[in-house]
């Protein structure tokens, strides 16, 4: 019987490497609990609109959820625990199933292929497998000891399953084991990379085995535990963080030998993520939630978040994992003390992207949407195409006439319609003159062929130079230049142009006074920044100067929903530590995102831009 199971798993797994499916909950790039990449996480990026919520009519406490072949699986913990199906469209409950629990939380994560979803319960010894398309019950084991927190693996032909006392290997649609093993594992989710099953023992020993017939393979010295570990396996090396040990690192996938190990105080849970050959980590200290990027194969450290409000009540990440979207290379996590969702470049760690959403359960990124799960619905929310101009200048001063020529072009092989809408210092609807428009107005629409181009001309013609902003919504990609002018008499005397803006969380440029051969003229740097959101955003602004002597100066403005600011270097630092004659770097952090730009100055006129770099 052992032989004709071990032929029946081996033509299972032939040619695969087997590991999670690529629908399932992960996003692209490896989560604490899944190992292959998903390729239907879509092209998200922020920003983004809330596009939907979908109530779930009879669930009041959920705290899983899997989008599954267009429907939402969610799990919520209880006497038992209680999984639900929904169409993702909204409506009624299509089924329900029970698994044994008696915990009011669950920490379990299922795991679906090929119609077949492996669930377990809260506080339960119980694991089993349910057909999504009918409900079905499809097998049940009631005796691997607590499932709680111990994640399983599906590949839709073999279920990888653990309990407290067992790890399971079996048949998706049957559940007659192919093999099984007596273990003391730790609360830790399994992970599975080619012949490989990888698992945390109770003592925090970390275990590989043959997939195919259970024999060991190599096992690590035990630790301090590792209940709570996160555990990612790949090709060549096992990533992995135990809370237990404080510790993250890399071993070996051939022998189980350290590769690299790093000390993290209070890592959370769940505490990792893999992509793009980095792994990402979270930890939590002093009321500040930290992330951090390490060179996954080396250990070395490329960058560290650290969320910049720690005064709104702090941030402990609990139960909320990280997430590594695809091809737009962004990372998402939950933060519960200041309950926003936030968004960070992968490359690089700025903040890109912030939703202000209390209460959230569960986060998934799939399919070009972001879902999150509260205790009674899912917000849906989906990338929008808007660009940002941090500044634009119209009307008539006491030197001659300013005005802004804004510059827009497709990037899409579909027509694209938009609306650029502009507002003044305060948020509200900036009224200019737009060539082409009859009187004032606060918006203009446009359209644009595939690949084509078009231009918005304000006139100059308001009777007090009036500065600005503007937002540019568009249903395809495309990017935009704002050209500020100066004139008089009609004819442009000083012209430069700066492209449009994304909003981040920091940023970084050249900044400085100096005096020319004429007297009262001299170069500055301007800076305006625009705040999108519809929260206050608390920014920092840090002047490290070089000349005349090093020293740093900060200074702190606050932005309002839509508030808008540009100033010199001398009107945010003051004369005295902005002399003429100082250069150095100017640093931006808000703990929003907002867009920014720089311009450099003679004598008050535009005469270039200056480019923004992202600070970390």
């Amino acid at each position: 019987m052992k032989q004709t199971l071990f032929a029946v798993l081996s033509l299972l797994l032939c040619g695969v490497a087997v590991g999670q499916e690529l629908s399932d909950k992960a996003t692209a790039g490896f989560t604490h609990n899944r190992t292959y990449l998903n390729t239907e996480a879509g092209d998200l990026k922020p920003p983004f609109e809330l596009f939907t919520t979908i109530p779930l009519e009879g669930v009041s406490s959920a705290d899983v959820l899997l989008p599954v072949e267009g429907y939402f699986l969610v799990g919520e913990g209880g006497t038992p625990t209680t999984y639900h199906l929904f169409d993702q469209a909204g409506g009624p409950v299509l089924w329900t199933t029970t698994v044994a629990g008696n915990s009011p939380t669950l920490d379990y994560v299922p795991a679906y292929a090929d119609d077949i979803v492996v669930l377990g319960g809260s506080a339960t010894t119980t694991v089993k497998a349910v057909r999504i398309s009918t409900g079905g019950d499809l097998w049940s084991n009631p005796a691997v000891g607590s499932a709680t927190g111990r994640y399983p693996v599906n590949t839709g032909n073999v279920a990888v399953y653990h309990g407290q006392n067992s790890v399971v290997v079996a048949d998706a649609t049957t559940g007659l084991p192919f093999w099984s093993l007596a273990a003391s594992t730790a609360q830790a989710p399994v992970s599975v990379f080619g012949s490989r099953v990888y698992f945390f023992e109770a003592d925090g020993a970390l275990q590989a085995r043959n997939l195919l017939d259970g024999s060991l393979v190599w096992a690590t010295d035990p630790g301090a535990g590792a209940n709570g570990s996160s555990l990612i396996a790949t090709e060549k090396y096992v990533s992995a963080s135990n809370p237990a040990i404080e510790a993250i690192g890399a071993v070996n996938t051939s022998d189980g030998s350290l590769v690299w190990g790093e000390t993290v105080p209070n890592l959370s849970n769940p505490g990792i993520a893999l992509a793009y050959g980095q792994l990402f980590v979270f930890y939590h200290q002093d009321l500040t939630v930290t992330i951090r990027s390490y060179r996954a194969e080396t250990g070395e450290l490329l960058w560290e978040y650290q969320d910049p409000t720690p005064s709104l009540g702090g941030g402990v990440i609990t139960g909320i994992p990280l997430f590594v979207q695809g091809a737009n290379n962004v990372v998402y996590f939950y933060i519960t003390g200041i309950e926003r969702i936030r968004a960070l470049d992968a490359f690089s760690g700025t903040l890109i992207g912030s939703i202000n959403l209390p209460g959230v359960r569960d986060l998934v990124v799939s399919r070009d949407y972001l879902y999150a799960l509260r205790s009674d619905g899912v917000d849906v929310f989906r990338a929008v195409q808007d660009v940002y101009f941090a500044h634009i200048a119209d009307g008539q001063g006491a030197a001659g006439a300013q005005s802004t020529l804004l510059t827009l072009t497709s990037q899409s092989n579909q027509p694209t319609t938009g609306t650029i809408y502009f507002y003044d210092n305060d948020g509200a609807p900036l009224e200019v003159e737009i060539d082409g428009q009859a009187g004032p107005v606060t918006s203009v629409d446009f359209q644009l062929d595939p690949y084509s181009a078009t231009r918005i001309q304000t006139l100059g013609l308001t009777e007090v130079a009036t500065p600005g902003w503007a937002i540019v919504e568009a249903d395809q990609p495309i990017s935009g230049t704002a050209i500020f002018q100066f004139s008089l008499g009609g004819d442009i005397f000083f012209e430069a142009g700066v492209g449009s803006s994304m909003p981040v969380g920091s940023a970084s440029l050249y900044a400085s006074r100096f005096q020319t051969s004429t007297p009262d003229t001299q170069f500055n740097t301007g800076v305006a920044l625009a705040n999108p959101s519809d929260e206050t955003a608390t920014i920092q602004l840090e002047y490290q100067r070089t000349v005349p002597a090093e020293a740093s100066e900060t200074t702190t403005i606050s932005l309002g929903p839509g508030e808008h600011v540009a100033q010199f270097l001398d009107e945010l630092f003051g004369e005295d530590f902005a002399p003429v004659g100082s250069e150095g770097t100017l640093i931006i952090r808000s703990d929003l995102p907002i867009v920014i730009t720089a311009l450099r100055t003679q004598g008050g006129f535009q005469m270039s831009s200056y480019p923004v770099g992202q600070a970390r």
